[in-house]
């Protein structure tokens, strides 16, 4: 996928507090989404990360990380 001159070269979802391993980001050309699964767990609250690998204009790798929780 690319936007504004960057492009998301590799990206996947992992558990936190329980590892479920790493749950890769599917990206489709029209339109531009990301499509994940996860998978579920017998926590109540699962803190999850989100990893992306981006390259720029000038070909570096950037990598960028988000936490986002789920609740049953």
């Amino acid at each position: 996928m690319t936007s504004g001159g960057v492009k998301i070269v590799n990206a996947w979802i992992e558990g936190v507090n329980m590892y479920m391993g790493k749950t890769p980001i599917i990206f489709e050309q029209t339109p531009s989404v990301g499509i994940t699964f996860l998978g579920s767990c017998n926590l109540p609250e699962m803190k999850w990360r989100i990893n992306i690998e981006a390259q720029n204009n000038e070909g570096e790798i950037n990598h960028y990380s988000a936490f986002f929780y789920t609740y049953l």
